[in-house]
């Protein structure tokens, strides 16, 4: 199925998060792959919608390798 976004008025349903670190600990390259997606998510500031079709989330991921180059 399709998840739609429905906006409540008056209610706010957004959180933040953080992640956290400990500073010996060796980042992986899987854990890169997932801290740059995490990035990526909140500089353009998506939320689920990012993740409601494989389309979006393909979107996202070749925008953001289009920019690096």
């Amino acid at each position: 199925g399709w998840l739609k976004i429905l906006p409540i008025e008056g209610i706010d349903m957004s959180r933040q998060f953080w992640i956290i670190q400990h500073k010996d600990k060796i980042i992986t390259r899987l854990m890169a792959e997932f801290l740059k997606f995490c990035e990526l998510v909140a500089e353009h500031h998506l939320g689920r919608e990012c993740l409601s079709s494989p389309w979006k989330l393909q979107s996202l991921l070749a925008q953001s390798r289009g920019g690096a180059r």
